[in-house]
């Protein structure tokens, strides 16, 4: 079956556009809706040699974890990351955490799904705009992208991809380089875009560190770091909409309840400024106060691995 798309509109479109928050608690490589089978390949067709690392699996990159990663086997030019659901599924963000030291300076890389439910990806449709760029930057190393679209639209389009079964995620090192990529985390699913901003007053830079102190006898100070600027979000929202409200219950149980890692992204005009997070809500209140108002408390932690300023 093909691939469908569908525009992003309404609401949802004039809240992004107007850069209020969005967070995104479904990933499809979670496997909640259908079994999820992954490889590296040489060639990027599901039904090729599988050539992971076996030290290094590909459910590294599909755990909620971003300490670990996968790779191939070997270095090439062409590295593949294949991706299948055993149930056609929608997305409409991709997010992707990777370590740039593994990559040639000229590498660039690209989102591809299955023009057909064959797997061989023949043709192969790009996913903008996930498609080239300098992923060996240390600075951007954790990407996230709130829009996806594809060849044709501008800038600020944002579509629903629905029916696709077979992903893939092609490294290429240029002309004349290897590389053996070394891939974090993958998130591909649909976001829960917020109405209205954070009640105020809000800490968008608001961040934590803890370390051991031992204090030698002669009274000398020295600090083991656990870590440092773990991000740390305490967020007040007011919800109206009765599709608002279904949205949050059903993001909470993406998100295992609140037990399973998030994407939050306070200003998603900014995207760079997203975190793989984790829930510090125990128990989950949202009651109704006045008339179709219910107010929603987000508290979380950025979820190690991912910190910006780590040991």
């Amino acid at each position: 079956m093909a691939y469908g798309t569908s525009l992003i509109t309404g609401l949802d479109l004039t809240a992004y556009t107007a850069d209020k928050p969005t967070f995104a608690a479904e990933n499809i490589l979670w496997g909640d809706n259908g079994t999820i089978t992954s490889r590296w390949t040489a060639g990027g067709t599901n039904g090729e040699s599988d050539i992971t690392n076996a030290s290094y699996p590909t459910i590294n990159a599909r755990d909620g974890y971003t300490h670990k990663h996968t790779r191939p086997d070997a270095a090439s030019r062409y590295r593949y990351l294949n991706f299948r659901t055993t149930v056609e599924d929608t997305f409409n963000y991709f997010f992707l955490h990777l370590n740039p030291a593994s990559l040639d300076v000229a590498t660039a890389l690209t989102l591809q799904i299955c023009s057909a439910g064959d797997g061989d990806f023949t043709p192969a449709v790009d996913v903008y705009p996930i498609v080239g760029g300098d992923f060996k930057n240390p600075a951007v190393y954790r990407r996230f992208y709130p829009e996806v679209r594809i060849s044709g639209d501008a800038a600020g389009v944002k579509r629903l991809f629905s029916g696709v079964e077979y992903f893939r995620l092609k490294f290429d090192a240029g002309v004349g380089n290897t590389h053996t990529p070394q891939v974090n985390e993958v998130m591909i699913g649909t976001q829960t875009q917020l109405h209205k901003a954070m009640w105020r007053p809000f800490d968008d830079n608001a961040a934590t560190s803890s370390a051991g102190v031992f204090i030698s006898k002669s009274g000398i100070k020295t600090r083991n770091v656990h870590y440092k600027g773990m991000k740390t979000v305490d967020a007040n929202l007011i919800i109206i909409s009765a599709a608002q409200r279904a949205s949050i219950i059903q993001s909470y149980i993406d998100m295992g309840y609140g037990t399973r890692p998030f994407l939050w992204c306070p200003f998603p005009q900014t995207p760079a400024n997203t975190w793989l997070v984790t829930s510090d809500n125990e128990d989950f209140d949202f009651p109704e106060v006045d008339v179709n108002e219910r107010p929603f408390k987000l508290l979380a932690t950025e979820q190690g691995g991912s910190l910006l300023r780590s040991e």
